[in-house]
């Protein structure tokens, strides 16, 4: 294969004389060997093939390799993470870890200045960090598949997009058209940084697929209309109801009242007397007293 050219890759690594796998994107091969983490999505792995995504030792092979093959090779401390360099294990005073120097073990890996090692030693008041890689001056043996060797312009997008945002390729959807790339991303997956990794996306592009001179990223956000439900219609209506409700309970207690008025008044005198005006004259007001009803962006 060429420099450059985008493969799948699957693969197990393993330290030469061990049975038990340092990584592997095998699922299958993870759960015989019993470290299958369900926290890991195991899949395949891209790579830039000749670009020292994987180690020289690995790198170099699959030049020599074409879709489907597979291959055990053995890799050596040169080709692979180095020998150790006794330079990079570091003294470092407890009191520099403040309030966690007394969670501090030998073994764990801890972060000192942005630089992760792995302490080694501790005591008389200091803790010995190795800064060395822990695969640094072992042998690794490789097994290694070429699943697929990526060939249209589409899904080569697609594959550096989704390995620069680290989504899944299923959630991208791309479109080319010319030298122009579209790339629809989920709304649901903006996070803080996405510029920055956007950027860092389409220098991959441009630079695995020299076809492409436009790349441009877009989210679609749709409108959705909610239809009433049958209950709020219902709710909507009830002050309407209630105000009705209110009206004829204060037109049937005034005409009550105008009959009591009647009923209590003398027979010899007339209807027209005072009293009986006052009575029909509130019950008018009380019947009048009714509440009143009435994306984009381009890289």
């Amino acid at each position: 294969m060429d420099k450059g050219t985008l493969v799948y890759i699957n693969y197990t690594l393993r330290v030469k004389g061990e049975e038990k796998p340092v990584e592997t994107t095998s699922e299958e091969v993870a759960k015989q060997s019993g470290v299958h983490n369900p926290e890991i999505k195991y899949e395949p792995m891209l790579v830039a093939v000749g670009d020292r995504w994987v180690v020289p030792g690995l790198d170099d092979a699959l030049l020599q390799m074409s879709e489907g093959e597979k291959l055990t090779l053995e890799v050596p401390p040169e080709k692979g993470y180095g020998q150790r360099d006794p330079s990079k294990i570091k003294l470092i005073p407890l009191r520099k870890f403040g309030e966690n120097a007394s969670r501090i073990h030998v073994g764990d890996q801890i972060d000192v200045d942005g630089q992760i090692g792995v302490v080694s030693y501790i005591g008389s008041g200091r803790v010995a960090v190795d800064f060395n890689h822990r695969l640094a001056g072992r042998t690794l043996v490789y097994d290694v598949e070429v699943v697929k060797v990526l060939k249209e312009i589409e899904e080569k997008v697609r594959a550096l997009v989704s390995y620069a945002l680290r989504m899944q390729e299923n959630e991208i959807k791309t479109s080319v058209d010319g030298d122009s790339a579209t790339v629809t991303l989920p709304t649901d997956k903006y996070e803080e940084g996405a510029y920055y990794m956007r950027r860092i996306a389409a220098s991959y592009v441009f630079k695995y697929v020299p076809t492409i001179r436009k790349l441009v990223f877009q989210e679609v956000y749709e409108r959705t209309e909610e239809k009433p439900t049958e209950g709020a219609a219902q709710v909507e209506e009830a002050p309407a109801q209630k105000e009705e409700a209110q009206e004829q309970k204060s037109s049937a207690e005034g005409g009550s009242k105008d009959k009591e008025s009647a009923d209590q008044t003398p027979a010899e005198e007339p209807a027209s007397a005072p009293k009986g005006n006052r009575t029909r004259k509130r019950s008018r007001s009380s019947s009048q007293a009714t509440p009143n009803s009435s994306t984009s962006e381009q890289a």
